[in-house]
This record gives C-alpha cells, sequence and structure tokens, in this order.
C-alpha cells in the first residue's frame, strides 16, 4: 500500500508551506516524471493570490458591505466606463451568470444602472451611479492603503520584477494554449 495517510496524518504537516514541502519530497516518489518545480511555482501563486485577495477582502471591503467580486464590477464600471454586462464579465475575470447575479445585488443598492442599448433591442449597458462611484472610489483607496502595505514587503526592484514575470507568465498564455474565462 504506497499511503496510509487517510489513517495517520503526517505530524509535519502544520500550514499550508509544509504540505507544499512535503509535496516536494514525496510526489517525485509516486509519480514519474514531474517536475516539483512548475508545480512548487504554481502553488506558491495561487497559495498567495489567494491569501492577498482574502485579506484585501476583509481588510477593505467587508467594511463596506463589499467582497472581491462587487469590487471588481465596480472597478470594470469606474474605469472602463459604461459597458455591457457581457463585456464587465469578461474584464472581470467573472462568470456572465455570477456577474449578472452581482448586478442584481448592485443595482438594488443604488449602486449601477441598467439602460436598454438603444441600437441593440436586446442589449443593455451598465453604468455606475452617483453612489456606485461614492463606494468605488473609498473602496479602492482603502484597498490601495492594504496594497501598499503588501507591496512594502518587496524592495521597490523586487516590486518591478515581480510584475514583470507576472506579465510575462500573462503575455505567454496564448503560447501554451491558456483555457481564459470570456
Amino acid at each position: 500500500m504506497p499511503n496510509d495517510s487517510s489513517n495517520h496524518p503526517d505530524p509535519d504537516i502544520e500550514d499550508y508551506w509544509s504540505l507544499v514541502d512535503r509535496a516536494q519530497e514525496l510526489i517525485p516518489t509516486r509519480v514519474d516524471g514531474v517536475d516539483m518545480e512548475a508545480s512548487r511555482l504554481v502553488m506558491s501563486l495561487n497559495r498567495a493570490t489567494r491569501t492577498v485577495i482574502y485579506d484585501l477582502d476583509v481588510q477593505t471591503l467587508r467594511p463596506l458591505h463589499q467582497t472581491d467580486s462587487t469590487f471588481r464590477v465596480l472597478f470594470v464600471l469606474w474605469v472602463a466606463g459604461p459597458s455591457s454586462p457581457h463585456m464587465v464579465a469578461s474584464l472581470s475575470s467573472m462568470p456572465r451568470p455570477t456577474v449578472s447575479s452581482l448586478i442584481t445585488s448592485l443595482r438594488k443598492d443604488g449602486l449601477v444602472e441598467r439602460q436598454d442599448d438603444p441600437e441593440d433591442g436586446r442589449g443593455a449597458t451598465l453604468h455606475l451611479t452617483p453612489a456606485g462611484i461614492e463606494v468605488i472610489a473609498k473602496a479602492f483607496a482603502d484597498h490601495n492603503r492594504r496594497e501598499q502595505e503588501w507591496a512594502s514587503l518587496l524592495t521597490p526592484i523586487e516590486r518591478k520584477l515581480l510584475i514583470m514575470l507576472l506579465e510575462k507568465l500573462m503575455n505567454g498564455r496564448r503560447d501554451i494554449g491558456a483555457v481564459e474565462r470570456r
């Protein structure tokens, strides 16, 4: 039997990072030809992203009765201006049904308005209300203060390098046939 971990948890695994370390040792003994450096890169990127997003959500958005998802919708409309629900979904990297549900809530809260598209009777345009502009401006200011705290953990050169590396990954996504949310 290769692993009896379901009955005896590894006492050395205390947190996510010790799990990653253990995976680096264990998985190559169970699966031939794996690239554990690539695995660690993606696991680290995933965990870092989720941790920062959760922290920003709790520290800056929840006090304003917003979520990361509502922030993304409001941000898209704030920066891009009036947009179709399809465009908001694409720019916020969320499924259209999710955006539709969020728009319903944001409309009830008086933050977003929907107008029929005069050129396409089936289409609609979404835009921020004055209250929506006020909420996203406050949310962004609070969000950015916390972003600065996260960024302060790196030197200016490290920040630039990390941005360059992340942009390089994203610029190469089509070369490897990455599946993107549309």
